[in-house]
C-alpha cells in the first residue's frame, strides 16, 4: 500500500502472507506486516495556554508478525491457534519542550517519542456435537508494555509511576526531583552570571524582553539526563484475557439459536488514575436467525440481545482519566435490543 499526505509525505506499507495446507485438514500461516497510524488533527493542530502545536508530527509506525496453526478433525472439531507481535515506532505522546512558556514553567508539546510492543496469543476452538447443535470457545492473550520513554514525558503513560507501586521507582523520583531542584537553581545562577556580564556592558539590554527570550530559548533547559518516570511499563486498559463461550441450536434447518458468554479479565490503569484497576465483568448475549424468511430465498431475520441480565459494566476513563475534566471509567450499554432484516443479493 501506497500513502501521500500534504502534512508528512509518502508512506509506504508493505505485507507479505504465506499459508500453506500439509493435508486438507492441516493449515500453517505466516504473516509479515507493516502500518501506519497518521495524526489527528487535534494532536497536529491543538495549542492551549500550556501547549504547543505540532505540525512536524510524523506517523506512528507498526511492525507486525503472525504465527499460525489450524487443524479439523473429522470434519467436526476444528482447533486454532495464533501467535503475534506489534512493535510500534514514533509514538505520539505528550512531552515537556526546553521552550519557555511565559505564563511560567515550559511549553508541553506532542511530539513523536518512545515505542510500544504488544504481544498475544488467540485459540479457537469449535465442535459439532450434534449435527443441529455446535459449541465454541475463543480466547485472547494480550500483554502490551512502552519502551524507550524519554524523561521529558509530562506523564507516564503506562500503568506504573503511582506513589506507592514501587519502593524503588518512589526513591528514584524523589532523588531525581531533589537534583532537579539543585539543576534548576545553577541554570537560574547560569543566566543571572550572563545577565551581570551583558549588565556591564549594556544595562538596557539586560531587562530587554526580546533579549530576555532569545537569551532563554538558547539555554540548556535540563543538565542531567536522568529519569524521574518510568523508562517502560505495561500499557494501561488492556486486558489480558478475553474469551467467548456459545452454543448454537437448530431446532428446524434455517432457524438457529445461539447463546453466548463473553468475558473481559480486570484492566490496570493509566497511571494518573486514581482508580488503579477496573473490574473483569461478564456478559450474556442471545440471538435468534431466520434464514430464509417466509420462505423468500435471500432473505433473513435476526434478532439479537446483548446484556441479557442488564448488568453495568465500566471501560476506563480516556486520555489521563484523572478525575477532573476526563472522568476515570465509562459506563458501557445496558441491555440493547437489535432487530436486522436483511436481503442477500
Amino acid at each position: 500500500r501506497y500513502d501521500y499526505n500534504t502534512d508528512y509525505g509518502e508512506s509506504h506499507t508493505p505485507r507479505l502472507g504465506a499459508v500453506l495446507h500439509p493435508t486438507d485438514d492441516l493449515t500453517f500461516k505466516l504473516l509479515l506486516g507493516t502500518g501506519f497510524r497518521a495524526p489527528t488533527a487535534w494532536e497536529l493542530y491543538n495549542e492551549t495556554a500550556q501547549r504547543l502545536r505540532n505540525e512536524d508530527l510524523m506517523p506512528e509506525r507498526l511492525r507486525s508478525v503472525e504465527v499460525g496453526v489450524a487443524y479439523r478433525f473429522k470434519k467436526r472439531y476444528y482447533f486454532s491457534v495464533q501467535a503475534y507481535q506489534n512493535r510500534i515506532e514514533n509514538l505520539i505522546l505528550e512531552v515537556q519542550t526546553g521552550q519557555p512558556n511565559p505564563a511560567g514553567g515550559n511549553w508541553n508539546q506532542n511530539q513523536n517519542v518512545g515505542d510500544a510492543e504488544i504481544v498475544g496469543v488467540e485459540s479457537q476452538t469449535d465442535f459439532l456435537i450434534w449435527d443441529n447443535l455446535s459449541l465454541n470457545f475463543n480466547h485472547t492473550y494480550s500483554d502490551g508494555k512502552y519502551l524507550n520513554l524519554p524523561y521529558s514525558v509530562v506523564s507516564s503513560p503506562t500503568t506504573r509511576g503511582r506513589p506507592g507501586d514501587d519502593p524503588l521507582q518512589d526513591a528514584v523520583g524523589t532523588v531525581v526531583a531533589n537534583l532537579r531542584t539543585q539543576e534548576a537553581v545553577v541554570l537560574a545562577q547560569l543566566e543571572q552570571s550572563i545577565l551581570n556580564s551583558v549588565s556591564a556592558v549594556n544595562p538596557d539590554l539586560a531587562t530587554n524582553q526580546v533579549f530576555l527570550r532569545k537569551l532563554r530559548s538558547v539555554l540548556p533547559t535540563h543538565l542531567l539526563d536522568l529519569d524521574g518516570i518510568p523508562a517502560t511499563g505495561p500499557i494501561p486498559n488492556i486486558a489480558r484475557h478475553k474469551f467467548n463461550l456459545g452454543a448454537t441450536y437448530y431446532p428446524i434447518r434455517n432457524l438457529s439459536l445461539n447463546l453466548r458468554l463473553n468475558y473481559v479479565s480486570e484492566r490496570r490503569t493509566i497511571s494518573t488514575n486514581p482508580e488503579r484497576t477496573i473490574p473483569a465483568y461478564y456478559f450474556w448475549v442471545a440471538n435468534i436467525r431466520w434464514d430464509q424468511a417466509f420462505s423468500v430465498e435471500s432473505l433473513y431475520v435476526d434478532l439479537m440481545v446483548r446484556n441479557v441480565t442488564n448488568e453495568l459494566f465500566w471501560d476506563p476513563g480516556i486520555r489521563t482519566a484523572t478525575g477532573g475534566y476526563y472522568p476515570t471509567r465509562h459506563p458501557l450499554e445496558n441491555r440493547n435490543i437489535w432487530l436486522t432484516i436483511g436481503f442477500r443479493f
